[in-house]
């Protein structure tokens, strides 16, 4: 567990590679030296919908993240299996960027084919 004052804004990196088998997820917080790891289920688009691969990415992440609020800054970078075209890319981000907006002052979304992170 991490020990921050109250009021503090901490700034998360997520990085998440959802492969068609599962999706994996590295947070790191820029101020400490703590590392963030989970495994989850699959978010592939092509599968479940953009609604669906969304939902997945953000539970996942906002679970990794919930004991770590506040947070000032959160930086994603989602490679994701089924989202090659840029509609796809731009739409999961957008819906990444809607579930984040509660959890931190500043969301800032990419959403790649998980062949660049890979």
């Amino acid at each position: 567990m991490l020990a921050f004052s109250p009021g503090s804004t901490r700034r998360f990196t997520v990085s998440l590679d959802a492969g068609g088998s599962g999706t994996l997820l590295l947070a790191e917080c820029e101020d400490c030296s703590d590392q963030i790891f989970r495994h989850g289920v699959a978010a592939n688009p092509q599968r479940g919908g953009i609604e669906q691969s969304g939902r997945t990415l953000a539970t996942l992440s906002r679970d990794a993240l919930s004991s770590h609020r506040p947070i000032g800054r959160l930086l994603v970078c989602a490679g994701v299996a089924g989202a090659g075209r840029s509609e796809e890319q731009e739409a999961l981000a957008r819906r990444l960027r809607r579930a984040f907006a509660d959890d931190a002052d500043t969301v800032y979304v990419e959403v790649v084919h998980d062949a660049c992170v890979a």
